[in-house]
């Protein structure tokens, strides 16, 4: 029988870890309310630069391994501490990629964006699998020519399963 007390011990030393600064919690939960709003319909460049600011902390116009694994956490946060502040399409769309990057490991999927190995992801690096051509992401998705789904198969390995036979199409 599992020992409840245990249980809930371990349950909020799981959200303890994944706090999300209060700061970040608003300014993350302003940014996908805007992102799942607009993207549907924006240019995926454009999506990429609404998105941008949060995760490169620094402001360096790449993403280092440190900044990935923070916004990591903060998505974490979200998810595990402010349910309620998302759609069930979109918690689960933020589940199911943060169960892909756990499997994938973040360090291997960060080595498979940084293509020329300077260990920083910029924009062209992150976007490099989709066609960029004014279409947003979800057509980019749809289209089998806008998206290099082998490509993007590859970074993830045996996680790709988890996305569904879509992704080989």
């Amino acid at each position: 029988m599992i020992n409840a007390r245990k249980a809930l011990c371990a349950l909020l030393a799981a959200l303890a870890a994944y706090a999300i600064h209060p700061a970040n919690a608003a300014e993350l939960s302003n940014l996908v309310t805007r992102l799942s709003h607009d993207c549907v319909r924006l240019p995926a460049e454009t999506c990429v630069e609404m998105a941008w600011p949060y995760a490169d902390r620094d402001g360096d116009q790449q993403l280092s391994a440190g900044e990935l694994e923070s916004l990591q956490r903060d998505v974490t946060g979200m998810v595990l501490t402010q349910p309620d502040t998302l759609s069930r399409r979109m918690r689960s769309g933020m589940i199911l990629g943060l169960v892909v990057v756990n499997s994938v490991g973040m360090e291997r999927l960060f080595v498979s964006y940084d293509s020329n190995g300077d260990g920083g992801i910029d924009r062209g690096e992150l976007m490099q699998d989709l066609s960029l051509d004014g279409r947003s992401l979800p057509e980019l998705l749809r289209d089998p020519n806008g998206f290099d789904r082998q490509a993007f198969s590859d970074r993830l390995g045996g996680a790709s399963a988890l996305l569904g036979p879509g992704l080989e199409e």
